[in-house]
């Protein structure tokens, strides 16, 4: 296969690609991606076997994420035969496509649990009801905010984007100086400048919180059909409390009215703080993932 650069003009054919997967990682959005074409990842594409590849640098390996597509329709053993040969390495795979790969490859793959990597996916009308149990903590943060702060919510335009921008980049630099996962916020934030970057209303929308006028909060969600959207980017002021609760909670609204019922919000990155807080939002389903070397 030939891997090459790609851009925001092959979205939509990826796409096409992308929708016929049985799960829909958050990692292989076609805006996550593009985050990754620069330093120190180089993500390249290709496309064969009626399937999408990409590979690219972790940690200065050479390493390919999950093949895009129909996975039912793939002949993976003339693919692992011409393309993958012993000592490959594979990150993130969604679960259903490791089980797929060891039923067809048995021993012959090393198979490594990536639970820094799971996907948290949400419900949608659930998070927008606010119900239950599990959600008592949600709804604590929800009444405290609203009780506390005044506040208002504005639709992301292109005339807000460097107002947004130096938020990010205050947020960005608070967030390295309390946490050692560097090169999971380098993600996240070029994951952000690919969405400023390359903005496209068909398939992008973002909010943008205010208090006392005050930008204290920015998310961006990335449309991938009528019934799934992948949260793409949110921060925020953490001195306010509860308002990523509130964040979530009004995304999610909007989100169920529009017709949204699945709600992909992304890993924890191994963050204790992230994992305790995204477990409280009582998921619909944990999107595992999986690392794979070809022995």
């Amino acid at each position: 296969m030939e891997y090459y650069e790609f851009d925001k003009m092959d979205n939509e054919r990826y796409l096409s690609c992308y929708e016929n997967c049985m799960q829909l990682s958050s990692d292989l959005s076609p805006y996550s991606l593009l985050a990754l074409r620069d330093e120190p990842v180089c993500a390249r594409r290709a496309y064969d076997y009626g399937l999408c590849f990409h590979r690219g640098y972790f940690g200065g390996e050479l390493c390919y994420s999950p093949p895009v597509g129909d996975w039912d329709a793939a002949d993976w053993e003339e693919i692992f035969a011409k393309e993958f040969p012993s000592g490959s390495v594979f990150w993130g795979i969604p679960e259903l496509l490791m089980k797929k790969w060891v039923r067809t490859f048995g021993d012959s793959l090393e198979v490594l649990e990536s639970r820094d990597d799971w996907d948290y996916v949400i419900y949608t009308k659930r998070m927008a009801e606010t119900k239950g149990g599990k959600l008592r903590n949600i709804r604590r943060k929800l009444y405290h905010f609203r009780q506390t702060y005044g506040f208002e919510v504005e639709s992301l335009t292109p005339e807000l984007f460097d107002e947004v921008i130096k938020f990010h980049e205050g947020q960005t630099e608070n967030l390295l100086g309390r946490t050692s996962v560097q090169e999971r916020i380098f993600f996240d934030s070029a994951t952000f400048y690919a969405a400023i970057n390359d903005w496209d209303d068909n398939h992008l929308y973002g909010s943008v919180f205010r208090i006392d006028g005050k930008i204290c909060g920015v998310l961006i969600n990335e449309i991938i059909d009528e019934s799934n959207v992948v949260g793409l980017y949110q921060k925020q002021d953490i001195s306010y409390e509860g308002l990523s609760a509130y964040m979530l909670v009004s995304d999610c609204r909007y989100l169920y009215e529009q017709g949204y019922l699945i709600y992909n919000i992304m890993a924890d990155i191994g963050s204790e703080g992230l994992r305790r807080s995204k477990t409280m939002l009582d998921p619909l389903v944990m999107l595992k993932k999986y690392n794979i070397i070809v022995k």
